[in-house]
């Protein structure tokens, strides 16, 4: 369960679950906006097809996307959440490659595709970045690949797991997520494993 703020032309309040697990698949559930401008909807990648769809109280169509570009981009953001799911990193679908004292790179297969995902750690080994050229078009042209990035910060212990419950992402122009390019903040307050 996490809480937060989400930029959809301006910032606004959501509250959201994500069931997560990858290399398979997640859903991300959330409702977004202030009452009466309530939008309620979902980002999803399953059975190898990414997915979302957001309506305005619920029956109002706001958003629905679907195939290739939607698909491709729902999957990088499914191998950059891998580092919420500590026991995924195991996973045959990932391979490892030292970068520095303070990054390492995962290679990511999700479906059909690698997905090259760089970490940062602290001096204590606590998550402070994630980086990756995801497939979007956040400037509203074409889709292409593009610098993604998310900050972490305040680790929390749950069910044994030591995960960041605050975080900043966004598009970037560079290795970590740009202050002009962050659309999503969050604190995750509850997570289970099993």
């Amino acid at each position: 369960m996490m809480h937060g703020q989400i930029r959809v032309g301006r910032w606004q309040p959501f509250s959201a679950v994500q069931v997560l697990a990858p290399p398979c698949g997640f859903v991300w559930a959330a409702t977004a906006g202030r009452w009466p401008l309530r939008i309620r909807g979902f980002d999803r990648y399953s059975h190898a097809t990414g997915e979302m769809r957001w309506r305005l109280l619920g029956a109002v169509p706001v958003m629905s996307a679907a195939g290739d570009d939607v698909t491709r981009s729902a999957a990088g953001r499914l191998a950059g959440e891998l580092v919420l799911v500590p026991a995924a990193a195991l996973d045959r679908a990932v391979s490892w490659h030292a970068v520095d004292a303070h990054h390492a790179a995962a290679d990511v297969r999700v479906g059909d595709l690698v997905h090259r995902v760089t970490i940062g750690v602290d001096e204590q080994g606590a998550l402070r970045s994630v980086w990756l050229p995801r497939w979007g078009n956040p400037d509203g042209g074409a889709f292409a690949e593009h610098p993604f990035g998310v900050e972490f910060g305040d680790p929390a212990v749950f069910d044994g797991y030591r995960i960041p419950t605050a975080l900043r992402a966004g598009w970037a122009s560079g290795s970590d997520a740009s202050p002009e390019g962050v659309f999503f903040r969050a604190t995750i307050v509850a997570a289970r494993y099993g």
